[in-house]
């Protein structure tokens, strides 16, 4: 009996050796098909297949791939997990540049930039002129992304030619002025003066008639309860309505503040890279 149940188990173990031998490459040349075809969803799910079977490590070059499959689908965590492991089983560093590019692109998707800068220090660009204008062109978009923008113009001034310089110094220069001159802290301040100011000065002139119709007509009210019953009443009315429309008021102009200077940086951006792409040193 223990014979016949050790001949079973050496047995199975041969044939399921055998057959996964074949099989995992058999997967592994299906998953390749359908990348190449375009069945992008069928072949993420074989490629983890072979991930999770290949003890052996045969198919390193699946994480790559399972990486860039997951970019297309906008899962950047999941995506960076397998760049560090196609990262870790790499030796060629030009391939691993690359990959880590392809990392800190998964973080600026998600909007962390000191998650793609920290990436960056895995870079070894050694005299490659275009792995160095590469970085720094990452590096600048990262500080763009954290609005140091004095930092991002002089990484930015760094990959265009002569001609494009005055062009970029002078969109910065506008930029910043704008920035100023819509600071939120300066449209709120103008909403406590005036209620209503702040909302107008961003062009939002429905906003800004309405806070300040809103407290004239509280202030109105109060001032009729004082006349009419006592003051104190009047002074009830004013603080329990006066505070609530007015910290409201100069509340709304600092977010719409925030929303304007949020969609110039956007605009502003997309005009940054024409700009770049048109004069970048050669």
């Amino acid at each position: 009996m223990k014979r016949k149940i050790l001949f079973i188990i050496i047995f199975n173990t041969f044939y399921f050796q055998t057959f996964f031998g074949q099989s995992i490459t058999e997967i592994k040349s299906f998953a390749d098909t359908q990348n190449d075809t375009g069945n992008y969803r069928l072949a993420l799910k074989e490629y983890q297949r072979v991930y999770l079977f290949d003890k052996n490590h045969q198919f390193n070059d699946i994480f790559i791939k399972i990486a860039d499959l997951f970019y297309q689908k906008k899962e950047y965590f999941k995506s960076v997990k397998y760049y560090n492991l196609a990262w870790g089983s790499e030796k060629n560093d030009s391939i691993k540049n690359e990959i880590v590019f392809r990392k800190a692109l998964c973080f600026l998707n998600n909007k962390d930039y000191y998650g793609a800068l920290n990436e960056l220090y895995d870079l070894n660009v050694g005299d490659s002129e275009y792995f160095t204008k590469k970085e720094i062109l990452f590096e600048a978009i990262c500080q763009y992304g954290l609005e140091k923008y004095d930092n991002a113009a002089n990484l930015f001034l760094k990959l265009v030619d002569e001609s494009g310089r005055k062009e970029l110094i002078d969109a910065f220069t506008d930029f910043k002025r704008r920035n100023k001159k819509y600071s939120p802290n300066r449209i709120e301040t103008m909403s406590r003066f005036l209620p209503g100011l702040g909302q107008i000065y961003l062009g939002k002139w429905k906003n800004g008639i309405n806070s300040f119709v809103l407290i004239a007509a509280v202030i109105y009210y109060s001032v009729y309860t004082a006349v009419t019953y006592t003051f104190l009443d009047g002074a009830l009315v004013l603080s329990s309505w006066f505070n609530r429309y007015y910290s409201g008021g100069y509340g709304k102009a600092r977010e719409l503040a925030n929303e304007k200077l949020k969609k110039d940086k956007s605009i502003f951006y997309t005009k940054l890279l024409t700009i770049i792409e048109k004069h970048v040193r050669k």
